[in-house]
């Protein structure tokens, strides 16, 4: 049992037994031969990340042809790789991916097919190939089939669908998508697709704009014109966005939904920021565009100060990587003590959290070692909690917490108003 958000403690069932270790030590790589993310295991033959290899999986079961609008050159890196996927693609086969590789794989380890993805539900993640109208549907979590998958399938096709949703969230994030609806609540935002279908709608920001300006005295209209972003806002719709796209959610009545956004969203998109920022090698929480919270703020208030900060230090004492930052998200975005969600659906909710849960010891046992790997999972249980606590100790700064997006001049966004005061 570890801390929650109310008694700071977490419920996670766990009943793995003892890895087997291995007499012999395995070279392992260090850098994914495609974008240049960190990896440290071989996929289709040469060293990749769990994202090109999904990415690359995908491209070849789907016999997926792709065009470049630009010569068949663009840079293939981990900031952007989800540019233009001709080249990413192509990348893969001149660096040494074994497009046979993916068809020798016996029948438990094949991508499901696609139909499998798809539940009696509306559909949620949908990605346009080639422009033309062919949808391809991608779904966070698949129907399991007739052939029972063993443990490490099961986990290691986990971890490509978080993956898969983190790319297309942080492509949103530093793209030219800059939403400042504040009509929308929460309430109705939880009933429209999710944006995690448009990414192709959006371009990556190339070079961010630089103002010299005051904010707080701007109207969303002339921000938006200027190319800058609310950002508070806009991390707390994406984070919304990201829930909406697990399957389990929609099976929730709409009230539960609503209740579960308001006891996770805000510290889940805390852990977010606060993660890129690591991952950006800052020491405080740091935008796309290189600006920060409260930045026009000469005289920043201690909580300010203190939300600036976020918790990116706690991130560079566990230095975790891209799976286990995932891995500790989907954890916190179904860890919640509401007494307002019905116990039906509370069930439901604690069974996905543990499923989460299991997979981040299993995974981090098998890099690390028995012993290290749980100890990293309670360090990493540990900092899902300091986000719990901030949330529920700072909700209450609401007027210091809005400085972070819009200011003085502007009626505060329902969706912000919903997740700080839970008004449905």
């Amino acid at each position: 049992m570890v801390p929650t958000s109310e008694n700071h403690h977490i419920k996670i069932e766990l009943q793995y037994s003892p890895l087997e270790s291995s007499s012999k030590e395995e070279l392992r790589p260090k850098i994914c031969l495609i974008c240049g993310d960190s990896t440290n295991t071989y996929h289709y033959d040469i060293a990749s990340c769990y994202g090109c290899k999904t990415f690359f999986r995908r491209a070849i079961i789907g016999k997926r042809k792709y065009v470049c609008n630009k010569g068949g050159k663009c840079p293939i890196t981990k900031d952007t790789r989800c540019i233009c996927r001709a080249c990413r693609l192509k990348k893969c086969i001149e660096s040494g991916m074994n497009p046979s590789a993916v068809g020798n794989l016996s029948p438990s380890k094949k991508e499901p097919k696609e139909e499998l993805y798809i539940k009696q539900e509306p559909l949620e993640i949908v990605e346009k190939v080639e422009e033309k109208s062919v949808d391809i549907i991608q779904r966070a979590t698949p129907l399991v089939n007739n052939t029972i998958r063993t443990l490490h399938d099961e986990i290691d096709f986990t971890i490509q669908n978080l993956l898969y949703l983190e790319e297309k969230h942080e492509y949103l994030r530093k793209s030219n998508f800059s939403p400042f609806d504040e009509q929308m609540s929460l309430n109705e935002m939880l009933q429209v697709n999710t944006t995690f279908g448009d990414t192709n709608k959006y371009r990556l920001v190339e070079t961010w704009p630089r103002y010299t300006i005051n904010e707080t005295n701007m109207t969303s209209t002339q921000l938006r014109s200027m190319g800058l972003k609310a950002w508070f806002f806009l991390d707390l719709l994406l984070s919304v966005d990201y829930i909406k796209t697990f399957p389990m959610f929609k099976d929730l009545p709409l009230n539960d939904q609503y209740n579960l956004c308001y006891d996770v969203v805000v510290s889940s998109t805390h852990l977010t920021r606060s993660y890129y920022a690591y991952a950006m090698g800052a020491e405080i929480v740091l935008y796309p565009d290189g600006s920060y919270p409260f930045y026009t703020r000469p005289n920043p208030s201690a909580i300010e100060y203190i939300l600036r900060a976020g918790k990116v230090q706690d991130f560079a004492r566990i230095r975790p990587d891209r799976i286990q930052y995932c891995l500790m998200r989907a954890i916190s975005s179904f860890n919640t003590v509401s007494q307002m969600i019905t116990k039906e659906s509370y069930r439901l909710i604690e069974k996905e959290r543990n499923k989460y849960a299991k997979v981040l010891l299993r995974y981090l046992q098998e890099k690390y070692g028995v012993d290290e790997g749980a100890k990293k999972f309670a360090d990493s249980i540990a900092v899902i909690i300091e986000f719990i606590k901030m949330k529920k100790d700072y909700t209450e700064t609401y007027h210091a917490c809005k400085h972070c997006f819009d200011m003085q001049r502007r009626s505060d966004p329902n969706l912000f108003c919903d997740l700080i005061h839970g008004k449905l």
